[in-house]
Formats: structure tokens, C-alpha cells, sequence
């Protein structure tokens, strides 16, 4: 998967192009979902669901094929990851707090 992701963001390829949209056909519905909860908020979750997503790619292809680190934290080890899945859940957690104190 790190070899298409890599692969896809590296040249213009018409298979690649068909996974990338099928991806995001998978996650219509839950933002289809998501923007009932941000409807009437500042949040776009949308761009912050995209933004941890490339995150989570450049992490990954960072650590696994480079070796390096990220801000210093290893993506490859478990505490790495543990890391940074916690820092995402806040974010994501955050965000439905402020939509939904807004909408108050």
C-alpha cells in the first residue's frame, strides 16, 4: 500500500487515478453524515479529515521508507503510533466539541 500511495503521488497513472476516486466514493457517506454535525459551524471537517489524512501518509512513508523520524516521534515503533493516534482522535474530538458548542 506505502508503494501505491507513493506510487500515486509520484506520476500521472490512469489505475492509480481509479483507486484515489473509488477511495473517495468510500468515504462520501461519511461525510455525508459528518456534515449534518458541522452544518451550522465553522469547522470544516472535510479539510481536517484531509489534513490528518496526509499526515497519516507522509508519516507512514516517512518512518517506513526513509527510516526518519517526524518531530521526532518514530510512526514505526508502537509508541510512535500510539502518538499520534491519540493526537488525531483529540483533534477529531475537538472539532465536534466547538461545531456542536456553536450550534448552542
Amino acid at each position: 500500500m506505502q508503494k501505491i500511495i507513493l506510487w500515486g503521488i509520484s506520476e500521472k497513472n490512469k489505475t492509480l487515478k481509479t483507486i484515489a476516486n473509488n477511495r473517495e466514493l468510500f468515504g462520501a457517506p461519511v461525510f455525508k453524515k459528518a456534515d449534518l454535525v458541522f452544518k451550522d459551524s465553522d469547522i470544516d471537517f472535510r479539510a481536517v479529515s484531509g489534513t490528518i489524512v496526509s499526515a497519516i501518509y507522509y508519516m507512514i512513508l516517512h518512518g517506513k521508507i526513509l527510516g526518519t523520524t517526524v518531530c521526532e516521534i518514530d510512526i514505526t515503533k508502537k509508541e510512535g503510533k500510539e502518538r499520534y493516534l491519540n493526537t488525531f482522535k483529540k483533534i477529531i474530538e475537538l472539532c465536534y466539541e466547538q461545531a456542536t458548542d456553536t450550534k448552542k
